[in-house]
C-alpha cells in the first residue's frame, strides 16, 4: 500500500504521461484529475497533496514538488519540479510563485478590509484607529508587492 506522498507521485507521473502523449508539457494539475488517475475520491487526493505538501519539504522525499494555487476543490496545483526538470526552469517557476503568493495575500487583504473592517466602522476613536492601522498594512502590503515585482 503506497504512502500517500507516493499516491501523489504515482498519479502525477500518470497524468505527466498521458499528457506527454498528448503532446502537452502540463505545469499544474487539479486534486480532481490526480483522484482520477489514483483511483481515488477527490476528497482523499486533497488530503494526499497536503500530506506530500509538507513531505516534499525534505529534499529527495517526493518526486515531484506541487504548490497550490487558487482555494477550494478546484484549486490549481502547479508543478513546480518532476524527474528530468531543467533548474532554470525551477527558478523560474519559483520566482512566478512567489509574486503569486504575494499578490494573492495582497488581493486577500484588500478584499477583507472591504467587505469585513470598512463596513463596521462608526466615527468613534477605536475605529478611526482600526482606519488607520488597516490604511498603513495595505500600504505596507502594496509595497511588498512592489518590491518583489522589482526583484523576482
Amino acid at each position: 500500500m503506497p504512502t500517500m506522498s507516493e499516491l501523489v507521485d504515482d498519479a502525477c507521473d500518470q497524468y505527466v504521461a498521458a499528457m506527454a502523449g498528448r503532446g502537452f508539457n502540463p505545469t499544474g494539475v487539479r486534486a480532481e484529475t490526480l483522484a482520477h488517475y489514483a483511483g481515488v475520491t477527490t476528497g482523499y487526493m486533497s488530503t494526499c497533496l497536503q500530506v506530500h505538501r509538507t513531505a516534499q519539504k525534505v529534499a529527495g522525499m517526493t518526486k515531484y514538488v506541487l504548490v497550490c494555487e487558487e482555494y477550494g476543490p478546484r484549486a490549481r496545483w502547479r508543478i513546480m519540479s518532476k524527474p528530468g526538470t531543467d533548474p532554470a526552469t525551477i527558478q523560474q517557476s519559483r520566482r512566478q510563485h512567489a509574486r503569486y503568493v504575494v499578490e494573492d495575500n495582497v488581493r486577500k487583504l484588500m478584499r477583507d478590509q472591504m467587505l469585513e473592517v470598512y463596513p463596521g466602522l462608526h466615527n468613534t476613536q477605536i475605529d478611526t484607529l482600526i482606519d488607520s492601522a488597516s490604511h498603513f498594512a495595505a500600504n505596507q502590503f502594496e509595497n511588498t508587492l512592489q518590491f518583489v515585482g522589482s526583484i523576482l
